[in-house]
């Protein structure tokens, strides 16, 4: 029981202690290979995002007009005359 007072004692005096840091450690950065591997990768993949939403959206236009073309074809085959012919 004794330990815990003090170690709560120690704890609480402790809290009450401000830290200030007066400067950061300085810190080096160097780029290796890896890091060209990645932004290449990356660069390649947001290529491929691109090529791959315009091959959508020349998919759906596509489909678009073959419905268009499908609906025009079954509206002209449901004249009383067949294909609208005497």
């Amino acid at each position: 029981m004794l330990n815990t007072l003090t170690m709560l004692a120690v704890f609480l005096t402790d809290a009450q202690q401000s830290i200030m840091v007066d400067k950061l450690p300085p810190v080096s950065i160097t780029r290796d290979c890896f890091d060209r591997i990645a932004l290449i990768s990356s660069v390649l993949l947001t290529i491929a995002g691109f090529i791959g939403i315009f091959l959508a959206w020349k998919t759906v236009s596509a489909t678009k007009k073959a419905a268009e073309a499908l609906y025009s074809m079954l509206r002209l085959s449901s004249m009383p005359n067949g294909l609208g012919l005497s």
